[in-house]
């Protein structure tokens, strides 16, 4: 969860708001152990270049 705390601070921007939506979907995934669909939610955000979904990627791909 911590890591998605970042998420909502950095993208709390109104025009971001479909972004968020993923974000958030994202982070109630992962916080229900479904790691598949987080990953499924964030790996296009990611390959269009934001940084915040490559870092949680990241740290994901890390913790296998």
């Amino acid at each position: 969860m911590r890591i998605f705390l970042l998420l909502f601070v950095l993208l709390a921007t109104p025009a971001w708001s479909n972004d968020q939506e993923d974000f958030s979907n994202a982070a109630t995934a992962y916080d229900k152990g479904d790691y598949q669909t987080a990953f499924l939610l964030l790996k296009p955000l990611a390959e269009q270049g934001d940084a915040v979904a490559q870092y949680n990627l990241g740290i994901m791909y890390m913790r296998g």
